[in-house]
């Protein structure tokens, strides 16, 4: 996770992304999606969803002295990873808002749940083992209910045929 000190320099109603000190992991970044919101406000609002702007995102017309946290989520060959930075814009004086505003998200608004990465598996995982359930009690009832006996081998095959088909 890059901080929010290397990759943000702000004034009083801009804040500026510096896309050449984001950290790629050894892959170069292909494009980005960029959403902002007031911290401690629902919904994000679209910056970008483009090709990788050369050296650095300018954010222009936020508000003085509020809480921002800025939700980007980058793209290379190794896939996508998505990191909340939370700021803020100066005051007319130069400093910062008070920091009680601020409930410190980070990456804690992240959950598991919000990746296709994760979700994906355990949800195929889910309908597989039910699927598997749901077979294996439809051949025990059959095995129940049938006329073959299985003693023979004959009758095994004859049984495996009969279930398949």
């Amino acid at each position: 996770m890059p901080s929010v000190d290397d990759v943000l320099i702000g004034n009083v109603t801009s804040v500026a992304l510096l896309l050449e000190d984001w950290p790629d992991g050894g892959c170069p970044l292909q494009r980005l999606t960029v959403e902002i919101s007031k911290l401690g406000q629902p919904g994000w609002k679209s910056v970008t969803h483009s090709a990788l702007p050369e050296g650095e995102l300018v954010l222009t017309g936020l508000s003085v002295g509020t809480w921002y946290q800025l939700r980007v989520t980058v793209y290379n060959g190794a896939g996508n990873v998505q990191h909340t930075l939370v700021f803020a814009t100066r005051t007319l004086d130069g400093s910062l808002p008070p920091a009680e505003m601020t409930n410190d998200l980070g990456d804690s608004e992240l959950h598991w749940y919000n990746s296709a990465l994760v979700v994906a598996p355990i949800v195929s995982g889910v309908v597989c083992t039910l699927a598997a359930f749901i077979c294996a009690c439809s051949f025990l009832r059959r095995c129940r209910s049938s006329k073959f006996t299985l003693t023979s081998s004959e009758n095994r095959l004859a049984y495996v045929y009969y279930f398949l088909f």
